[in-house]
């Protein structure tokens, strides 16, 4: 029944909530995640693969955002993962290497060296000595890539949230550097649940005092808002809200 609820709201389709459902039997994943990921852009492809590769290393799917947050495709991860499968070492060590700038070859290069020893030390010592120039000038040119790279995609998903939940890319922001410490799964769940209250008039409350303590106001004057200017519109109160305190850049509300 919540799921034909969701179909008829327009709040998911027939072929998300069927893909979800494949990834909580394939890939025990959580379905409201699955869900909220495809709703997001993801692919069924992209999700399948995302939730194989969690289940593959072991990692909770927001811990596989944060990887992949900071420039790591799933690919580059898979790939450390097996060449740590062939050196009996941990694979997060090797993709920090990949990360930090060192070529697969070399990682592979410096493993065997090792030959089940402590491949880190040959690779620090032995091959860094011979291309340190070289690999500081690419190491460079790497992160501004990785960093130009990593704010794109940060500003892409916050602008396809925004627009998902109907509130500004700021907003969006805010919460991700804010109280969501950088974490996108706890900004799509604060979301949620704001977009679940807000269309509950039981909760008007609780929306008028997070919006009164996230704009310094008071309650009273976001209800006043609420009640006379905006006619029940809480689109329209954060508008009003962005504009007096300054923050009116992003997404502005729909109508």
């Amino acid at each position: 029944r919540e799921l034909v609820g969701l179909v008829i709201s327009g709040d998911a389709t027939i072929g998300e909530i069927r893909h979800s459902v494949r990834s909580v039997l394939r890939y025990e994943a959580d379905f409201d995640d699955a869900l909220a990921r495809l709703g997001d852009g993801m692919s069924p492809g992209e999700l399948g693969r995302f939730y194989r590769t969690a289940q593959d290393l072991e990692l909770d799917p927001d811990q596989l955002d944060t990887y992949l947050a900071e420039g790591v495709s799933l690919q580059e991860l898979t790939h450390a993962a097996r060449l740590a499968e062939r050196s009996d070492s941990d694979w997060i060590q090797v993709a920090e290497a990949h990360t930090a700038g060192y070529s697969w070859g070399e990682i592979g290069k410096a493993q065997r060296l090792a030959d089940g020893g402590d491949w880190m030390s040959v690779l620090d010592t032995g091959i860094r000595g011979t291309r340190e120039q070289v690999r500081d000038e690419e190491r460079t040119d790497r992160e501004e890539d990785r960093s130009n790279r990593g704010q794109e995609r940060l500003e892409r998903t916050a602008d396809q949230l925004a627009a998902r939940y109907d509130v500004s890319d700021q907003e969006v922001l805010d919460l991700y550097h804010g109280t969501c410490a950088q974490d996108w799964g706890c900004v799509r769940k604060e979301l949620r649940s704001q977009s679940h209250s807000e269309d509950n008039p039981d909760h008007g409350q609780n929306t008028a005092a997070r919006l009164a303590k996230q704009y310094g106001v008071s309650e009273s004057e976001v209800q006043s808002l609420y009640d006379d200017i905006c006619g029940g519109s809480w689109s329209c109160v954060r508008a009003d809200l962005r504009n007096k305190s300054g923050r009116g850049g992003g997404k502005k509300p729909k109508d």
